[in-house]
């Protein structure tokens, strides 16, 4: 407010330099011919406030050019004016006079300063100001209300909105009706935390139709110079319906191959059995045996990659119930052993576990991917040791191996979809790195926790927790 009553550089450089110059001119002039007219008897102490107070408006209205104007007039009069009225010279007052005269011009070199800077931080920010509106990406600032207080042109560029639709807008009122709650609550608790960055995704709408974004809103409410919280977007519409065209792509092939593939298995299991009762087939039967073990590792492909499109889209269906965690395992080892007769699987149950709720099946996937694991990745150690424990309100479920481990730097990693740890030996150790995204997506359906406890060469312990029904 201040700087909008008594210093506003734009309007300094706007007023004509004419008029800097003519204006406290006339004004001290005018001002002296009033103190001679009115007020002879303190000519000089009313002669001082006037001048102060032109000095003081000439530098607030035209800056150095009406300060500096008003200063060489000021010096002309200050040491006629005194002859005039007392018709001699008085050294105290032209002592006063000159040093009067002296300051006048120190604060015309400081009002001189002051121009400069703002001259520099002008230009600063008329820099900053145009690369910001140069760039594609949209910004805009906004307050607690999410008003929005600025706005780059990119950002108006890509809603397609008027100037006048955006001033009478709230934010949040340009997203997608189902997106705005969620926007919301992650915009109140940005202000509750008082400071920091929230990235979120959704849908904005332009005036034509909506598209996807990613937002990033930082808080600088309490930066004077900004006083708002910062709005920046990315348009990800393309990528986000390319990954969706590709989703249903994956979803539309992975589904026609099962039924081929199932049905070629179906008739496998024939042959399988008619040669297994039938004596002197070893050599074709061992043939079929290895193209039941192909099939069975396509059809465990087409499962996983089925489901992952399924946990994309929100269809992988859960059917709960209470179920016994102890004996889920058992039953899942039980068919792990016929496939490994090498293995050495060891149990070490509390069996006073309760009865848990979940889908049985979908955590006999994850025991099931947890042990194949173990075993792929345990070449020279079969050894595995699969431990319940109840936790206070949660059962805890772990399978460790003696295999070759993770780096610890990568074990937060192995969860995410597609990942595979990049220090495996290549072409050794198969797969698309979806089976432990599963199990983690099922857990999280579950509301428990899934983890890794690794270290590279001494093995892994893979564990997750379910809550006890109460």
């Amino acid at each position: 407010m201040t700087y909008n009553l008594f210093w506003n550089y734009k309007k300094i450089n706007k007023r004509p330099v004419w008029l800097k110059i003519l204006l406290p001119i006339l004004l001290v002039l005018g001002l002296s011919y009033f103190q001679l007219v009115f007020s002879p008897q303190n000519a000089i102490i009313v002669r001082y406030v006037f001048f102060i107070a032109v000095l003081m408006f000439s530098g607030c209205y035209g800056g150095t050019t009406s300060m500096l104007s008003a200063s060489i007039v000021i010096s002309c009069l200050i040491f006629v004016t005194p002859y005039f009225i007392t018709k001699q010279s008085n050294p105290t007052n032209n002592l006063f006079s000159a040093l009067f005269v002296i300051e006048a011009f120190v604060a015309t070199g400081l009002v001189w300063t002051i121009q400069q800077a703002f001259k520099k931080f002008r230009q600063k920010e008329l820099k900053f100001k145009k690369m910001v509106e140069q760039t594609e990406e949209a910004f805009a600032i906004v307050d607690e209300k999410l008003n929005l207080t600025y706005y780059t042109p990119a950002f108006q560029s890509i809603l397609r909105y008027t100037n006048e639709e955006l001033k009478t807008t709230k934010f949040h009122e340009l997203l997608h009706p189902n997106d705005q709650k969620k926007f919301e609550f992650d915009f109140l608790k940005l202000i509750a935390h008082k400071a920091g960055v929230k990235q979120w995704k959704g849908r904005l709408r332009t005036s034509d139709t909506d598209i996807w974004v990613e937002i990033n809103v930082a808080d600088l409410s309490s930066d004077d110079s900004v006083n708002g919280f910062i709005i920046h977007f990315n348009n990800i519409d393309r990528q986000i319906k390319e990954d969706i065209q590709k989703e249903d792509f994956v979803h539309m092939a992975t589904h026609e191959l099962k039924s081929p593939v199932t049905v070629l298995k179906g008739y496998l299991q024939i042959l399988l059995n008619r040669f297994r009762k039938e004596t002197g087939n070893e050599k074709h039967l061992q043939m079929l045996e290895k193209m039941d073990l192909q099939l069975n590792k396509l059809l465990t492909l087409i499962s996983d990659m089925l489901d992952t499109t399924k946990i994309k889209s929100g269809e992988l269906n859960h059917h709960f119930a209470l179920f016994d965690i102890n004996h889920c395992i058992r039953t899942c080892v039980d068919g792990v052993k016929v496939a490994n007769c090498d293995c050495e699987i060891t149990y070490n149950f509390d069996e006073s576990i309760p009865a848990v709720t979940g889908d049985k099946d979908r955590i006999h996937q994850v025991v099931n991917n947890f042990l194949t694991n173990a075993l792929k990745y345990s070449p020279d150690n079969k050894k595995i040791e699969i431990t319940t424990a109840k936790e206070e309100v949660y059962v805890r479920v772990s399978v460790k191996d003696h295999g070759i481990g993770i780096p610890k730097e990568k074990a937060s990693q192995v969860f995410e979809r597609f990942y595979r740890v990049d220090t495996l030996p290549k072409g050794v150790f198969e797969g698309l790195g979806l089976g432990l995204f599963i199990c983690s997506e099922i857990i999280k359906k579950h509301n428990g926790q899934i983890g890794v406890n690794s270290e590279e060469g001494k093995g892994s312990e893979f564990w997750f927790t379910l809550p006890i029904s109460k």
